[in-house]
Order: structure tokens, then C-alpha cells, then sequence
């Protein structure tokens, strides 16, 4: 595994969107097809996989990407709101999140296809790319 600085971090992922738990929620409820990419900077993975991640967003027609930041996603919800409960039960039931990186492929509320895993190619995020084109 190569070595990414923060720093390369915060650069490979600042096409992505940094999602609140509130544009979660929308983005949840609306038709959009879309990534979720749940990482966070001091995961070495995370920063190795934020190469492949950059060049994959770097093309037309890529999707858009938000990223759920784990160190600190939902920290200022309320843990007995009904949003803090909806939000804790996608990412543990539905998107079942163990490991990062994580990028999730999304219809609505719908998940389309995971990857699970670092190594996740930019070939595995192009043709997961055009089936989501594919599926409007």
C-alpha cells in the first residue's frame, strides 16, 4: 500500500460532497442515483483507495459523490431523535458498514451495489457507472 498524506487525501476527495445528516436524510428520500463513499482521513486505506476515487470522479457522467466522514458523521444529532435512529439503522442494516472504505451505489433510498475494499478498481467503478446511467 502506497502512503497518502492527509493532505492527498483532502485533495483526491474534494469532488465529493461531505454529507450532513440532514442532506443524508433527503438524499435518502429523493429519486437521484448517486455514491455514498464512507471513509474518514485516518483510515490508511481510505487514503490509499482516495487515488482511485479521485480519478474515477475526474470523468463526464460520473454520478455524484458524497462522503460520509465516520470520525464525526451525526455527532450532533440527538442519539434518541428519530433521524439519529432512521440514519444508524441504513448504515448498520441496510448498507451493513464493518469495514472502510466503503462506496455504495444509491437510487434513492435503494442501494444499488457495494464495494467493500481498497482495492475496489477504477475499471469495478466505471461499468458500476454506466449500469446507474443505465437504470434513470
Amino acid at each position: 500500500m502506497t502512503h497518502v498524506t492527509f493532505k492527498q487525501y483532502g485533495n483526491n476527495i474534494k469532488r465529493t460532497h461531505e454529507v450532513t445528516p440532514v442532506k443524508l436524510t433527503s438524499l435518502l428520500k429523493s429519486k437521484k442515483t448517486y455514491y455514498l463513499f464512507f471513509g474518514f482521513r485516518g483510515c490508511p486505506y481510505c487514503r490509499n483507495f482516495s487515488k482511485t476515487l479521485a480519478k474515477f470522479m475526474k470523468q463526464s457522467k460520473t454520478r455524484p459523490v458524497y462522503y460520509v466522514n465516520i470520525e464525526n458523521f451525526g455527532s450532533d444529532l440527538n442519539p434518541n431523535s428519530t433521524m439519529y435512529k432512521d440514519l444508524q439503522n441504513f448504515i448498520e442494516k441496510k448498507v451493513v458498514l464493518k469495514t472502510t472504505p466503503t462506496i455504495v451505489a444509491m437510487k434513492g433510498n435503494k442501494m444499488m451495489r457495494s464495494f467493500r475494499d481498497s482495492r475496489t478498481s477504477l475499471k469495478q467503478l466505471q461499468n458500476l457507472n454506466v449500469k446507474l446511467i443505465k437504470s434513470k
